[in-house]
């Protein structure tokens, strides 16, 4: 995952208003970003839909959207991922495979202590 940066309360804050005013800027356009929809799947989606679940170019999702789509998946392990962490579309991304097996073990995948 990315490394952190201590904040201090000020820093805290003024994240926290940045975060308020993008919220509110989505709910006053009706729109949604990457996370939304992930949510939205999850919330309306039938828990275990698909018996397999194929996902390409890993390194441009979201641990919440990866999370999503291995729950849609009856089987954790009829998932199959690829990615490569030098490829990703996203400048200053975080991703990881150790986000992956995370997201794998949430579900139950097998080999998960």
């Amino acid at each position: 995952a990315a490394v952190g940066v201590r904040l201090d309360r000020e820093d805290r804050q003024v994240l926290h208003s940045l975060f308020d005013e993008y919220s509110r800027m989505k709910r006053v356009r009706r729109e949604l970003d990457d996370v939304d929809v992930a949510l939205l799947v999850k919330r309306h989606a039938p828990r275990a839909s698909v018996q397999e679940v194929y996902i390409d170019e890993a390194q441009d999702f979201s641990p919440v959207e990866l999370s999503v789509l291995f729950g849609l998946c009856a089987d954790p392990d009829g998932a199959t991922v690829a990615g490569d962490t030098c490829q990703t579309i996203n400048p200053g991304s975080s991703f990881s495979f150790h986000d992956i097996v995370e997201a794998f073990c949430l579900h139950g995948g097998e080999g998960c202590e």
